[in-house]
């Protein structure tokens, strides 16, 4: 059983990062658990906590949860191809070698680090592992804020005054950034909650390049061509009738030299190519000619117990820069950027 001192940490990460995930994936952490789910997020909260203060939901639980999870989805990505001398170094023949590098380097403390409980005011590097052929490399920043809890509110009179109170929970959460290489897929990626900010995403790219850089060269990987993906994609549903009904081009914009066209639909569900006579005049339009500016694209993706749902997915091409708008979790996160990597190539 977990200490009373563990047992409260695990409660407050609870009521701040897990309770803010999505209603689906906190069912998942339940039901995997064997805890009784409910029919509400209170009902969640409550069985939740529960599991926790009788020891049936465990560090090890949360930990394995959160590397799903946490700042999955809901993100901007910035990819990266890997190049064959890169995935044949002999550093990654064991995972030995890495962590003999990584402590060289002066990140021996983080490393196969327990996932961190900490809400640090300043972005901080938290852990770096290499397992399954992947590198992965995890900051942290504790986030607050105040949210209205109507249902506390009161009144209250005072010394013949009538006082209203108006009450705000707090909530702790965190916002988490991460470098993964994903040697078997032949791709890697920067993961970013950080609100989209030019200077801000340099700042924070640079401070990844600075930390990767102490194991690999980062400079050997290649940008990922957003900008060739945008069009790639938008042309390959147009030819394969079967690849739409799972990537549907919601909107599209192509530029030449000193102007542009733009297909996009006026529903925020479909596709703009499901509209026939679109679809016609999008077909005159000779991809080679032009490049991709900006791609919204609608992926429609199966969970694991068979229900689908439809994820929105941004391509910026001049910033290289792709935008997650759905929550998700790893798996799901990668099996898209795993799918995209043909289109920018």
């Amino acid at each position: 059983m977990p200490s009373q001192r563990e047992k409260d940490t695990l409660i407050g990460l609870a009521r701040g990062i897990v309770l803010v995930q999505g209603n689906a994936f906190i069912k998942e952490l339940l039901r995997k658990n064997g805890i009784k789910i409910g029919a509400t997020k209170t009902a969640f909260e409550a069985s939740l906590l529960d599991a926790i203060e009788e020891g049936r939901i465990q560090r090890q639980h949360i930990e394995e949860w959160l590397n799903e999870v946490e700042g999955w989805g809901n993100q901007h990505v910035y990819l990266y191809k890997v190049p064959q001398d890169v995935v044949q170094d002999p550093l990654w023949s064991t995972p030995g070698k890495v962590e003999a590098h990584v402590k060289t380097a002066g990140l021996g403390g983080l490393w196969q680090a327990q996932t961190s409980l900490e809400f640090p005011a300043a972005r901080k590097l938290t852990a770096v592992s290499f397992d399954d052929s992947t590198l992965r490399l995890t900051w942290h920043q504790g986030l607050s804020t105040w949210v209205r809890a109507t249902e506390k509110d009161y009144e209250k009179e005072i010394e013949g005054d009538l006082y209203e109170f108006r009450a705000h929970r707090y909530l702790a959460d965190r916002s988490v950034m991460r470098f993964e290489l994903r040697l078997t897929m032949g791709l890697a990626a920067v993961f970013m909650q950080e609100e989209w900010n030019k200077e801000s995403h340099l700042h924070a790219l640079a401070e990844t390049k600075e930390a990767v850089s102490k194991i690999f060269r980062f400079e050997s990987l290649i940008p990922y061509n957003v900008a060739k993906a945008i069009k790639n994609l938008d042309q390959a549903a147009l030819e394969a009738e079967e690849l739409s009904k799972t990537i549907r081009p919601h909107s599209t914009r192509l530029s030449g030299p000193g102007a542009y066209v733009q297909f996009a639909s006026i529903s925020g569900k479909t596709g703009y190519q499901e509209f026939e006579p679109v679809r016609h005049v999008r077909r005159a339009v000779r991809p080679e000619k032009f490049r991709g500016d900006h791609g919204v694209f609608i992926f429609t993706r199966k969970g694991p117990r068979g229900s689908a749902r439809d994820l929105k997915i941004q391509l910026y091409g001049s910033q290289r820069r792709i935008r997650f708008w759905a929550q998700m979790n790893a798996g799901e996160v990668w099996d898209i950027l795993k799918s995209f990597k043909k289109y920018g190539t």
